[in-house]
């Protein structure tokens, strides 16, 4: 804006320090404006507009000229936090008496949004009433965004019945910080707790994985009673309401009991018969299950 007394003659050039948690695409600048500076991927970097006709001051009984407007659109860095700080400042080459209101600075909060899901699966889907019983569980752990994870924490309660023996994580993005602990190998209903840093965008066909080594204890009897063991995995964020959708934020996989026998059969004579002696015929059964089942 011109606030006079007199018209400003162009050039009047706007230089504009971009944030680096700031992305401008080059081809979508308005005419007369570029940018210059930016990091490989796009990031900060100095905005230079230049307006080149003369810019009016303003007419008589009026304290405001003419203005002209500049758009720009960036997109924020999904890593940012807290707030961001832009500001511009206006040069002529027409002398300017106050140079105090020449530049202007806005400040915007960065609001953190990322939908973290987690789907727990297992190696097996029943328990026979033998042991020991060795299977595994997989936690798939996602971030669709659009912001990351500055601090994500998965929990998993291991049921009460199992001895926790190890853990691996896969698929870790680069510079992405993925520790678990909590759990000893050797234990019983141990809690295994995971966090990670800095979680970017990991979708659903390439999540991080943990595999959780679990044994069901010999002479268990679970099984054989047909009971069901379930066992819930949780996700949350240190950034309080930052997961709009809540409905991926758990995940359960149950065990049902699954008792098996081998049945076998025996047939025998107690002795062999002679054709129009009258002698009996008598023979006998046996049942046995001397095999039981164990997957």
């Amino acid at each position: 804006t011109n606030n006079g007394p007199a018209d400003s003659a162009g050039p009047i050039t706007i230089t504009d320090p971009i944030s680096n948690n700031i992305s401008i695409d080059p081809s979508t600048l308005p005419s007369g404006c570029s940018i210059s500076g930016q990091t490989s991927a796009g990031y900060g970097g100095t905005l230079t507009c230049v307006y080149n006709q003369t810019l009016q001051g303003p007419g008589q009984g009026s304290t405001v000229g003419a203005s002209y407007t500049f758009n720009i659109t960036g997109m924020v860095s999904p890593s940012a936090t807290g707030t961001i700080t832009n500001s511009a400042t206006a040069t002529t080459t027409t002398q300017d008496p106050n140079l105090q209101n020449n530049s202007a600075s806005t400040t915007t909060t960065v609001n953190i949004s990322h939908d973290l899901g987690v789907v727990k699966t297992g190696s097996r889907s029943s328990l026979t009433s033998e042991g020991p019983v060795p299977f595994t569980y997989n936690l798939a752990i996602t971030n669709t965004g659009p912001s990351i994870g500055h601090t994500v924490t998965v929990t998993d309660q291991l049921p009460s019945q199992f001895v926790f023996n190890s853990y691996t994580i896969s698929g870790l993005p680069s510079g992405v910080n993925g520790t678990c602990s909590g759990a000893t190998a050797g234990s019983t209903g141990q809690t295994l707790t995971c966090v990670f840093n800095n979680m970017p965008i990991v979708s659903s066909s390439n999540p991080i994985n943990v595999t959780i080594h679990v044994t069901a204890p010999e002479g268990s009897d679970y099984a054989s009673v047909g009971t069901a063991i379930s066992n819930t995995a949780n996700i949350t964020s240190a950034t309080p309401n930052s997961d709009p959708n809540s409905a991926n934020n758990s995940s359960t996989w149950t065990l049902s009991g699954n008792p098996q026998v081998d049945l076998a059969l025996a047939k025998c004579l107690d002795d062999t018969p002679v054709a129009g002696s009258g002698s009996p015929y008598q023979p006998s059964m046996g049942c046995a299950n001397p095999n039981p089942i164990v997957n």
